[in-house]
């Protein structure tokens, strides 16, 4: 017995139409799938323009001008702070010298005291008229009179006159004649300078022979209202404030 065994035929049509069906599907993931990575892993453009306002320029402008000032002020700040201590430094040393300087000249006068107002004849050597005057008119405490020998002398001679135009407001005694006097003993000094009291109101008086600074600083002290006294002795100033205070040393 014959059995017919039918086969199943696929018709051509249905074969391009299921080819045409899934195809385009196939297509477009295959297609689409890799322009989204390409979207997503590719750059943005360097190439794109940055516009800035004006307003927006000044003030990147304005930053970066005033952040460079105060960088350049604060280094400019440090270096004159670094100079400004070195210079007081300085300054402080070169007082320090000069102190010094004017101790060392003030002792080499130790010996030295200056008569002022004291004429001298011209055939007389100043010696002589000093050693006469003071001898004649000088009185300790005690009232007792001094002697003074022209052998306690060692120099002697005037000082150049100073016109009255340069000479200084403050000096009272520079119209007058100065005589500068150098002792061989500095005791027979002492002793002369303790006595200058004596010679007040006979027109001449005896300082000591102090430098040029300690003039001035003793001027200073004389017209200060807050002292009724002020000298010199040895080479070193004194103040009095009062009457019954005792004396400062000041320099």
């Amino acid at each position: 017995m014959t059995r017919n065994r039918s086969k199943k035929v696929v018709s051509p049509s249905t074969t391009s139409t299921k080819s045409a069906t899934e195809s385009p599907s196939t297509a477009t993931t295959a297609d689409t799938q890799p322009k989204a990575l390409m979207n997503v892993t590719s750059p943005v453009s360097d190439s794109s323009p940055i516009r800035l306002t004006n307003e927006e320029l000044q003030v990147i402008i304005t930053k970066s001008v005033n952040s460079a000032i105060a960088s350049l002020s604060q280094s400019l700040k440090a270096k004159l702070d670094a100079q400004a201590d070195v210079i007081e430094k300085l300054s402080k040393r070169l007082d320090e010298s000069e102190e010094q300087v004017n101790r060392l000249e003030q002792y080499t006068r130790r010996n030295n005291i200056r008569v002022v107002g004291l004429d001298v004849a011209a055939e007389e050597s100043c010696a002589n008229a000093v050693a006469h005057f003071l001898s004649a008119n000088l009185r300790d405490r005690n009232g007792d009179a001094i002697t003074v020998r022209v052998q306690d002398i060692e120099i002697a001679h005037p000082l150049p006159s100073r016109r009255p135009a340069a000479a200084s407001a403050a000096n009272s005694t520079s119209r007058k004649p100065t005589i500068i006097v150098r002792f061989f003993s500095r005791t027979v000094r002492d002793v002369i300078i303790r006595a200058r009291r004596s010679l007040k109101d006979r027109g001449v008086s005896l300082w000591e022979d102090l430098t040029q600074k300690n003039v001035a600083r003793l001027r200073e002290l004389q017209n200060d209202d807050q002292y009724v006294a002020a000298w010199s002795w040895q080479g070193r100033l004194f103040a009095r404030k009062s009457e019954t205070d005792d004396p400062i040393r000041i320099h």
